[in-house]
């Protein structure tokens, strides 16, 4: 229960902070309350845009003597808005955006206020790269705690795969190093227990690698009467595809509302093969449109997706092939989409996530080919009945097919999240949550 807080309370608190404290009467507490996901409306009691690791601890110092719940806001993109705890204290860290990058080891060490357009930007004016998420204004930090799937992740893994170190602020305003060596069940825990569940991640150093500015890729899009050989040439391709290769695909509407199915990707490998592979795909059907061509990375990573829109998601993951049930059904869900800005989109995984050991990471999906999403947008800030209405009924039918579990960074608070996010390592986790959070300061899946 939250203790009685004066107004004089709060005016202390300012002054032991470099930072901005926010209440909703001020002025930028609405804006910066605003999240990706338009349809979600989260009220915390105070919002602390921090600048250093003091104004964290003096933070936290508050929150626990007044018994408030704290949550921390990256960049905003949690689906149901868990980055802000209504009647809480929800910690801003967008101003903490240092990036220092070691030529000599590859290594960049991260502010956990980092988007990924920055790191992307960064990284690559030095030739390296790190598997990230695919939309640029996600946080990187945040990402990567719940594991962290993109376009470079069949090949070099996932985010969190990537993580040499955290630094960690703890309940007790310890400031501590977490790595393979040093609190090695924490270590294990952030990569991929999603969110500041155990303390408040205030840096983060990765390993990076090799990436050429220039690279073979772009999208094809063909008539959605099509979609089933597409998807079926897709799949044949992707079930021996070397790690050099991502495509993703996915069913949306044209600029005319017409149903189409794409494929967007790219190639790591040589101009000459890339062409070949691009060209294989080109042959399955005569397509609408086709942009592929030599571009820099940049063009293809940092995708800016459609920004002030309220959206209602839904996924699951699909561990074997997609049989010709399974795409039928696609195809013919999609020609029920009731909005022009909804669609199914399959996310390939393989490669490299699946080498890794699924008990080495908290990250328990090392096992799924494919990520399957179904998605309904609306220009506004609600979804209408209409376009949940399809995504529930899609998401139900598409069950059958999915094995059971979720994605934690496609947060679904419609689910069972302790069970479909962390399948057997739920109470290992939390055993870890009671070490380094015993007053359950910070909110999330593992507090329930």
């Amino acid at each position: 229960m939250t203790n009685k807080i004066f107004l004089s309370d709060i005016e202390k608190f300012k002054k032991n902070i470099s930072g901005d404290v926010l209440l909703a009467t001020d002025d930028q507490y609405q804006d910066l309350c605003k999240l990706f996901n338009r349809a979600i409306h989260k009220a915390p009691f105070m919002l602390v845009v921090v600048h250093d690791v003091t104004d964290i601890r003096h933070t936290i110092e508050f929150s626990l003597k007044h018994r408030m719940a704290v949550s921390i806001k990256g960049g905003g993109h949690s689906i149901w808005g868990s980055c802000l705890k209504e009647g809480g204290v929800a910690i801003d860290m967008s101003a903490l955006k240092s990036i220092s990058i070691d030529q000599d080891l590859n290594i960049a060490s991260v502010g956990a206020g980092v988007l990924n357009q920055d790191l992307d930007k960064a990284t690559q004016e030095h030739g390296l790269a790190l598997p990230l998420g695919t939309c640029h204004s996600v946080g990187a930090v945040g990402a990567t705690l719940g594991g962290g799937i993109g376009f470079l992740s069949r090949k070099y893994g996932l985010t969190c795969d990537n993580v040499v170190q955290f630094e960690m602020l703890t309940t007790t305003g310890d400031l501590i190093k977490v790595n393979q060596n040093c609190h090695q069940d924490l270590f294990w825990a952030l990569r991929g227990a999603g969110s500041n569940q155990f303390g408040v991640i205030t840096q983060v150093d990765y390993r990076l690698h090799p990436m050429p500015e220039l690279i073979f890729g772009g999208t094809i899009s063909w008539p959605i009467h099509s979609g089933s050989l597409i998807l079926k040439n897709y799949q044949k391709l992707m079930s021996d595809a070397t790690d050099d290769l991502f495509l993703y695909i996915f069913t949306s509407r044209d600029q005319h509302s017409n149903p189409i199915i794409s494929v967007f990707g790219f190639y790591l490998g040589n101009v000459q093969k890339s062409e070949k592979i691009f060209n294989k795909l080109l042959s399955w059907a005569k397509p609408l449109t086709s942009d592929i061509k030599i571009r820099p990375y940049l063009d293809l990573q940092s995708a800016h997706y459609q920004e002030g829109v309220a959206i209602y998601w839904k996924h699951g993951f699909i561990e074997g092939p997609l049989t010709d049930k399974l795409i039928k059904l696609i195809i013919d869900l999609n020609e029920r989409c009731p909005c022009s800005s909804g669609g199914i989109m399959l996310d390939p995984l393989g490669g490299k996530i699946n080498k890794i050991d699924s008990l080495s990471t908290a990250f328990i999906h090392r096992d799924s080919q494919y990520i399957c999403s179904v998605t309904g947008l609306y220009s506004g800030d609600f979804v209408p009945d209409f376009i949940k209405d399809w995504v529930s009924e899609s998401y139900q039918a598409l069950i059958p097919f999915f094995n059971g579990y979720a994605y934690q960074n496609y947060e679904d608070i419609e689910l069972d999240e302790s069970k479909c996010y962390f399948g057997d390592h739920f109470e290992r986790l939390q055993q870890i949550k009671l070490l380094y959070d015993p007053l359950n300061l910070f909110s999330g899946v593992l507090s329930k």
